[in-house]
């Protein structure tokens, strides 16, 4: 199948971004005689629009249209203070990023997030990465419309268009950025201590671009020899944790085990959370999340919105199944997790691991987004370790279980099950849903070598009555390494 041609690409082009400026507003323009009003700020570019579309397509360069664009300016009612800003916003949607070009003019820029409610009442948000840190900007799309047209008159250029029905399109550019858009069951959600738990429905738009190139002399280290100094000793710091007990009273885990979880979440180390049905898995992800640090994007998968994560932005992608056999394209939860990959998330939330998902969720992990997590229903830790095997087993691919052991032993940290008291949860008990075991997970050379941090036992008290204890046993001397290595004190709670 033969490329268009740059006539028709031109065209086309013109064409859809002729619909999508109809009612653009754009935040503000400067002049000489101040700021213009943003509604007669669009009326000016489509007028201008209009009288464009009476020529010819060509192949002008980006400063031979714009001296054409002056020409026809100045035959327009648009003043003359502000044709340059016109001209230009018009050329950036022609030929550059339209309203994230300012972002795009910026070398230190490496990812563009651009969110657009599938509402029209709701708000547009534009994110992007400037020297390894996450903002905000101000710039905004003014509907979905004009985005599905903008994100067109881009993948024109390669012969690609984006098709809502299909849900999904991946694309690379001219100039070598990555450009990939979901659309129907994608969103985001906010979450602040006054108003909750937000979900909004959005087409998400994923820009990825190459940074700062470095030289080899950028990259050596310019710091002194030195004496050799003294190194950590993981076996100096395991001393210093003593077992414990905890009665089981009026939670679900004891001080030091939730200190152990909130050193696990700002480490960022991959665990899975274990449990059978309403042992109480989402809601103790839900807890967790709060212990995310402010920087981090995090993106969940789940079949529907059931994760409240308690973070000021999330970004969420959903199962779409077709309606019924031969309607439109589904959208899965392996789908989703693939998408994920190319939307640059430091940590990726699953709701529910099984079957095949549970490969490409390894996959995921070995290439990097330290601090995931997931759910899987087990009996016990031994048993989840043994499920997720099992599943990522079932894939196509049908990967060896030498390379599962190989990726589960050296990327994912922790396991932690949850039990459920039916009796305890009749009676609305607090003690109902409890961690009965955390489980780490050892480097080591063959197989999965496991450290129990924390068991839940059964006993009597004094009274010869019947309770329940969290027998707090520590972390590994590896972990305490770990934690000596990036800076992590010794809860006191260990102590």
């Amino acid at each position: 199948m033969s490329q268009p041609s740059w006539d028709t690409l031109e065209a086309l082009r013109l064409q859809e971004y002729e619909e999508s400026q109809k009612e653009l507003a754009v935040e503000e323009v400067s002049s000489a005689e101040g700021r213009t009003d943003l509604g007669q700020l669009a009326t000016y570019q489509q007028e201008l629009i209009d009288r464009l579309l009476q020529e010819p397509p060509s192949e002008r360069t980006r400063i031979e249209q714009h001296t054409l664009l002056h020409q026809v300016i100045s035959e327009t009612s648009v003043p003359g203070p502000v044709h340059f800003d016109v001209i230009e916003s018009v050329l950036d949607d022609m030929y550059g990023y339209g309203p994230v070009q300012e972002l795009y003019d910026r070398p230190s820029v490496t990812d563009i997030q651009i969110f657009v409610p599938l509402a029209d009442t709701e708000t547009h948000q534009i994110q992007y990465v400037e020297n390894g840190v996450r903002k905000a900007f101000s710039g905004r799309f003014r509907d979905k419309t004009h985005a599905i047209n903008w994100l067109n008159n881009k993948l024109a250029r390669i012969g690609q268009r984006f098709d809502p029905a299909s849900m999904t399109v991946d694309g690379a550019m001219p100039d070598g950025s990555r450009i990939h858009a979901v659309y129907g069951p994608s969103g985001y959600s906010t979450w602040d201590s006054e108003a909750g738990f937000r979900l909004v429905r959005s087409l998400i738009i994923s820009i990825r671009r190459f940074g700062k190139l470095f030289t080899p002399t950028d990259l050596t280290n310019s710091g002194d020899m030195t004496a050799r100094p003294k190194l950590y000793s993981a076996a100096e710091h395991r001393l210093q944790i003593p077992e414990k007990w905890f009665v089981h009273q009026d939670a679900s885990v004891d001080r030091a085990t939730m200190d152990y979880f909130r050193v696990i979440m700002e480490m960022g180390i991959n665990f899975l959370i274990a449990g059978g049905t309403g042992a109480g898995k989402t809601t103790f992800g839900n807890a967790l999340t709060t212990y995310l640090p402010a920087h981090v994007v995090t993106l969940i998968i789940e079949e529907s919105p059931e994760l409240q994560a308690m973070v000021p932005h999330a970004i969420r992608l959903y199962e779409d199944r077709p309606n019924y056999v031969g309607s439109r394209v589904g959208f899965s939860l392996q789908d989703a997790l693939k998408a994920a990959l190319r939307m640059f998330p430091d940590r990726i939330f699953i709701a529910e691991l099984r079957d095949q998902l549970a490969y490409l969720y390894l996959r995921a992990i070995q290439s990097g987004h330290d601090g995931s997590f997931t759910t899987i229903h087990a009996s016990n830790c031994a048993a989840a370790l043994r499920q997720l095997m099992t599943y990522a087993k079932s894939h196509p691919d049908k990967p060896t279980e030498e390379y599962l052991t190989t990726v589960i032993r050296e990327r994912l940290g922790m396991v932690f099950h949850l039990s459920l008291d039916k009796k305890a949860k009749a009676q609305g008990l607090a003690t109902a849903q409890y961690v009965d075991e955390v489980v780490e997970i050892l480097p080591g050379n063959q197989g999965v070598e496991t450290h129990t941090v924390m068991r839940y036992e059964r006993g009597v008290d004094e009274a010869g009555q019947p309770r329940g204890y969290f027998h707090w046993i520590g972390p590994s001397a590896h972990f305490l390494l770990q934690m000596t290595e990036l800076g992590f004190e010794i809860p006191e709670s260990w102590r």
